[in-house]
């Protein structure tokens, strides 16, 4: 019992655990909902749902994003104010949606619905990342928990695809993953406290603006070609390709962990040493989960989701390859942020988008989803590497400090001793 409780009090520990704990999860997931949808529908899906992550990251302003800056800066009361901006933002989001959704005639228009909440709940969970991330591990576990049920519920019982029945099954998990976090953080939703501070609004606004365009760039960079897929193929290709990026998502389960420990390290100080051990570390696990999907990758799309996505085994191995370059990405970010080093980033993201976008509508109609697949490989590719040369360039690191050596195999195994005892 002493070593598993020493083992939970350390972040790395404890958030690689959660992220396992959510990957099994979410492959329950991803299996029970595109057997329930099939091909085409899923397809729809994905297409509705990029829409609906693009507009809420927009309407978020960027403002969460300042919260770290200003947290270093020891601003009075920064937190409450936070808080307070994010209340006046859902009730300003909400009147805007509803006016959006009164006044055009969109398919699948009740999706739109969600916006708000995904706006909420990627604040609140910036929040616990920088506050306390056992919060936000928490919340994840629940609510992928009722994710998982309320999938099972509906591919087992209701066994006619409808989209309206995933859209109520979001709906309910976005308000208890809130929920959750509004609880475990103490916060009162109808409490408005202190004055609304509407200059630090401003500055967190303009502060931002940078970040809001990288993360709407790289989420362009992630989504894009299912936009065009849907203009240059068919919705069964859409959601063949989907899956594909789905299950190539898996590669980032320690890879994401690292990142989130990291960020909130960054926040308070920043950590060289450790971004160039997690990436040494992430980098040599990621070429094992791409050799893991290129031998039983198709084996286990026709097993757990059935014939009709075989397809998507090609574009899933060109897609993990690119993601091992983007791992540079993931940890020398979290450093920018945190750095005020916004433009360069913009920069890089700016010219990985325009690969992705040119290279899909040159690929797509020759290649299809393997055509879309082989962009986002490029841009991936060019993103991390470009990543890591500034890194390299900027904080002085040495190329031979990033290769994996024994002595750091020996190094991880008695930090893991030590964190276990500690």
């Amino acid at each position: 019992m002493k070593v598993i409780t020493q083992m939970r009090k350390n972040p790395y520990i404890h958030t690689i655990g959660t992220k396992v704990i959510l990957v099994l999860l979410g492959l329950a997931n991803s299996i029970l909902i595109n057997r329930y949808l099939g091909a085409t529908l899923k397809g729809h899906y994905s297409y509705v749902m990029n829409i609906v992550i693009m507009t809420a990251i927009f309407m978020n302003l960027g403002v969460y994003q300042g919260y770290s800056s200003f947290k270093k800066e020891k601003i009075p009361n920064v937190r409450e104010k936070f808080i307070q901006f994010f209340k006046w933002q859902m009730v300003f989001n909400y009147i805007v949606t509803l006016g959006v959704f009164f006044t055009f005639s969109i398919d699948y228009k009740y999706f739109l619905l969600l916006i708000p909440l995904h706006v909420t709940a990627r604040q609140m969970d910036f929040l616990c990342l920088i506050e306390n991330i056992h919060i936000r591990n928490v919340s994840k576990i629940i609510t992928t928990i009722v994710h998982t049920v309320a999938l099972f519920i509906i591919y087992f019982f209701l066994p006619e695809a409808n989209l309206l029945f995933i859209f109520f099954m979001l709906l309910l998990q976005q308000l208890v993953d809130i929920g959750v976090k509004l609880n475990m953080l103490e916060i009162h939703v109808f409490n408005l406290g202190i004055k609304f501070d509407v200059a630090l609004f401003k500055k967190a606004v303009q502060v931002g603006i940078l970040p809001l365009l990288s993360l709407l760039l790289i989420t362009s960079n992630y989504n894009i070609d299912i936009f065009i897929l849907k203009e240059l193929a068919k919705f069964e290709d859409v959601g063949i390709y989907s899956l594909a990026v789905n299950l190539g998502g898996q590669l980032w389960l320690i890879p994401d962990a690292f990142k989130d420990v990291l960020f909130g390290k960054n926040a308070k100080k920043n950590d060289i040493k450790s971004i160039v051990e997690a990436i040494k570390f992430n980098f040599v696990f990621s070429l094992f989960m791409v050799l893991f999907f290129v031998v039983f990758g198709r084996m286990l799309i026709g097993f757990l989701y059935d014939d009709e996505f075989i397809r998507a085994y090609v574009p899933l191995v060109i897609i993990i390859s690119g993601n091992v370059f983007m791992i540079f990405y993931k940890f020398i970010y979290t450093l920018f942020i945190a750095d005020g080093k916004r433009k360069l980033s913009v920069v890089i993201f700016s010219v990985s988008v325009l690969i992705n976008v040119g290279l899909n509508f040159l690929l797509i109609p020759r290649m299809n989803i393997n055509g879309a697949a082989l962009a986002s490989l490029a841009s991936y590719s060019f993103c991390g590497v470009a990543f890591l040369v500034v890194f390299m360039k900027k904080y002085k690191v040495e190329f031979s400090s990033l290769i994996l050596k024994k002595t750091d195999i020996e190094f991880y195994y008695n930090a893991f001793k030590r964190a276990v005892k500690r």
